[in-house]
C-alpha cells in the first residue's frame, strides 16, 4: 500500500511552490503583457487606416518575439540545468528582442493617440509625466533577468516537476493574438 502512494505521488506531479522572488518577476511580465494588451485595444478604437495597420504590425512583432522568449525560457526549465540561461547568448538575444518590440509597440501607440483626460488625484499620480497614459513599459533591460530568476527557481526540481513548472510558465506569461485582444467599440471609463 506504501509503494502504491508512493508510486502515485511519482506519477502526479505536485504543482509547483512558487518562491517570491519568481512570483514578482511573473508579475512583472504579466503586467507588460496587459499593459500591452491595454495599448492594442486603445489603437483598435483609435486609430485608423495606416496607422493601426503600423500597430498590428507591432503587435505582432511584440507578440511572436514574446512567445519566442517564453517559450526559450520554458525549454530551459523543462531541461534544468543542461542549458544555463545566463550564459546563454540566443537567450540574450531573444529577451533583448522581445523587450525592445513590445516597448516599440507601446511607445508607437502611445504617441499616435491622444491621452485621455485624467481626472482623479490617484489617476494623475500614476500617469504623472507619461501624458495621461501608464508608462508604456515596460522590462527592456530586466526581462532577460527575469527569466533567468524563473529559471533558477526551477533548476533543481525533478523532470516532472520542471515540466509543470514550465507549462504553467507558459501559460501564465502567454500572449493573446491582436484579434483576441479588445474590440473597436469604446469601453467605460476610456
Amino acid at each position: 500500500m506504501v509503494a502504491a502512494v508512493a508510486l502515485l505521488s511519482l506519477s502526479f506531479p505536485a504543482f509547483p511552490q512558487e518562491s517570491p522572488t519568481t512570483r514578482s518577476a511573473l508579475a512583472e511580465i504579466v503586467e507588460t503583457r496587459d499593459r500591452c494588451a491595454e495599448y492594442a485595444s486603445i489603437a483598435k478604437r483609435e486609430l485608423k487606416a495606416d496607422r493601426l495597420t503600423k500597430a498590428h504590425m507591432l503587435y505582432a512583432e511584440a507578440y511572436s518575439s514574446n512567445s519566442a522568449w517564453v517559450a526559450t525560457v520554458k525549454t530551459a526549465i523543462r531541461e534544468g540545468r543542461a542549458k544555463n540561461l545566463a550564459t546563454d547568448k540566443l537567450y540574450e538575444q531573444v529577451s533583448s528582442k522581445a523587450a525592445g518590440a513590445s516597448k516599440d509597440f507601446a511607445e508607437y501607440v502611445k504617441s499616435q493617440t491622444a491621452p485621455s483626460p485624467v481626472t482623479s488625484a490617484s489617476a494623475r499620480s500614476a500617469t504623472a509625466g507619461t501624458g495621461g497614459f501608464a508608462s508604456p513599459v515596460l522590462l527592456i533591460c530586466p526581462l532577460a533577468d527575469l527569466g533567468i530568476k524563473i529559471w533558477k527557481a526551477h533548476t533543481d526540481r525533478l523532470a516532472a516537476d520542471r515540466q509543470s513548472a514550465a507549462e504553467g510558465f507558459a501559460k501564465d506569461a502567454a500572449w493573446k493574438a491582436w484579434d483576441e485582444l479588445g474590440s473597436s467599440q469604446p469601453r467605460p471609463g476610456f
